[in-house]
């Protein structure tokens, strides 16, 4: 009994504070403890005084777009667009604007591309100078690239920058930049920037001979050909549905008939090819 009065009495003074203690048990505010709600309410003044969070945030993303802008039309900017040297193809048939070749050769070839397009690039990079090699250079094909820019802005700006070259009398050799630069459709790959470094780009490979960098460029910034590319596509479009194909690229008409649409090998432009030159009474290439 006496222990266990002992015990409580124990555990009672356990709980008890020193005198004293109460004093030193909270410390006082830090100084500075009280001034978050302030610097809030200042910052939230500024806004105010800038017309308030909707407005900043308006000028915010109007910032952004201007940085995005500038990137995507400076030379070089935008993304998607293949690295690698620039090597101008040598050519040896007739060139007339956007024509190669004979325009009287038994065998006429219509391309519609759009430098947007991955099957188009394909054609260019493997067919294309096959065909010019085997039947072009023979006098037995002409060969005439349309614009069906159809896949969306890059396409339109690439088109209209060829026709600035054609101006110039320079529309293969910046056909084929357009192509070994080409990126994927609106990417920016073809800003007006890009467009303009891909010409100083030609300039340097040329080695003189290239074009007027100042014409071309006021060409671009005009924006003018891009309205005749808009044309154009359209008819590109109609004729090509009224020849019973599908408004997609690449699609070629072969002496006015659509024979291919798409991707195709080597081989299938010969069969078509040498089909038309037979049909004209002309001898087969290859």
């Amino acid at each position: 009994m006496g222990s266990s009065s002992r015990r409580r009495r124990r555990g009672g003074r356990r709980g008890r504070r020193p005198e004293g203690q109460d004093a030193q048990e909270a410390p006082p505010p830090r100084e500075g403890a009280s001034r978050p709600p302030r610097a809030l309410a200042a910052v939230r003044d500024a806004i105010d005084s800038f017309g308030g969070f909707l407005t900043v945030g308006a000028v915010a993303v109007a910032l952004g777009a201007v940085v995005v802008l500038i990137a995507l039309n400076r030379p070089g900017g935008g993304g998607g667009a293949a690295e690698g040297d620039f090597t101008p193809r040598e050519r040896t048939a007739a060139i007339e604007g956007r024509v190669l070749g004979d325009p009287a050769a038994p065998v006429r070839i219509v391309a519609f591309e759009d430098f947007s397009c991955s099957h188009c690039g394909t054609f260019t990079h493997e067919t294309e100078p096959l065909i010019e090699e085997e039947y072009v250079n023979a006098g037995l094909v002409s060969f005439e690239f349309r614009h069906m820019a159809i896949l969306g802005p890059d396409s339109e700006r690439a088109a209209a920058a060829s026709e600035c070259a054609a101006g110039q009398d320079l529309f293969w050799p910046y056909h084929d930049i357009l192509f070994l630069r080409q990126g994927q459709p609106n990417s920016g790959w073809a800003s007006n920037g890009n467009l303009k470094g891909y010409a100083r780009e030609l300039n340097e490979a040329l080695d003189g001979g290239g074009l007027d960098l100042g014409a071309f460029d006021e060409c671009v910034d005009a924006g003018v050909q891009e309205r005749l590319v808009r044309l154009a596509t359209d008819e590109a479009g109609q004729l090509v549905v009224s020849l019973g194909g599908r408004p997609s690229t690449p699609a070629f008409l072969i002496n006015g008939a659509l024979r291919l649409q798409g991707a195709h090998p080597i081989e299938a432009f010969r069969s078509e090819i040498d089909a038309a030159l037979a049909s004209a009474g002309a001898g087969g290439g290859g």
